[in-house]
């Protein structure tokens, strides 16, 4: 039996006891889910971007792992330990460490804002809408320009409708 204790995100802590299976594997990460299909848990060894639902092991071991974990027989979760048979050995993942990844709300002041804005307006990549980022910012060349007018439009349209309605009793 091999044990591996791993870094994890601490809401993972309070999952329910049961089955779990491979949902996908890739080359650098695997998932894993329950029945449901609810929640998606992140296997991987690089540490540099902490993922909700991420459970990150040493990158030996989990190179180790990832060769074997298509051929999972059982995928047990209880107790924060993650218990993965496959057709060579046990492993038994312990949640040893966690971090937290839970949005902190607070206000960005207008130095920062500027600073954002600014560093956005530099951007000149292409974005899937064939515009370059820079372009989203402006009014004048936003792609959703026509919709935008086309929504406020309409919604002026239903406010003179209900307008007329109410003051004719219907």
């Amino acid at each position: 039996m091999r044990k591996v204790q791993a870094y994890a995100d601490q809401d993972l802590l309070d999952l329910e006891r049961g089955d779990w299976f491979v949902h996908s594997v890739f080359k650098h990460t695997f998932n894993l889910t329950d029945r449901q299909h609810n929640p998606l848990i992140l296997v991987a060894w690089d540490q540099s971007k902490l993922f909700p639902g991420g459970v990150y092991i040493p990158k030996a071991e989990f190179y180790e792992l990832l060769a074997q974990i298509n051929d999972a027989q059982s995928i047990r979760f209880a107790d924060q330990l993650i218990e993965i048979t496959t057709a060579t050995e046990t492993w038994q993942i312990e949640l040893s460490k966690t971090y937290d990844v839970s949005l902190k709300a607070t206000k960005i002041d207008g130095t920062r804002a500027q600073y954002l804005l600014g560093a956005a307006q530099q951007l000149n990549k292409m974005t899937g809408l064939n515009q370059p980022f820079q372009a989203l910012l402006s009014k004048a060349a936003s792609p959703f320009q026509a919709e935008l007018t086309w929504l406020t439009e309409a919604a002026n349209v239903q406010r003179g409708l209900i307008s007329s309605l109410a003051a004719a009793g219907g």
